[in-house]
């Protein structure tokens, strides 16, 4: 894993609670599988 700046990490917890909270009320109808999908998807691009 590359390093990451103070910046950049802020930028990172900033998108992931974005995503999260978008997904929240998917993920009382779909279960859990989208909310992983996603955080993967998140930590491929880092």
């Amino acid at each position: 894993m590359k390093e990451i700046t103070r910046e950049e990490l802020a930028e990172l917890v900033n998108r992931v609670s974005a995503e999260v909270s978008e997904i929240y009320t998917d993920v009382q109808d779909t279960g859990h599988g989208c909310l992983i999908v996603s955080f993967l998807i998140l930590c491929d691009e880092f």
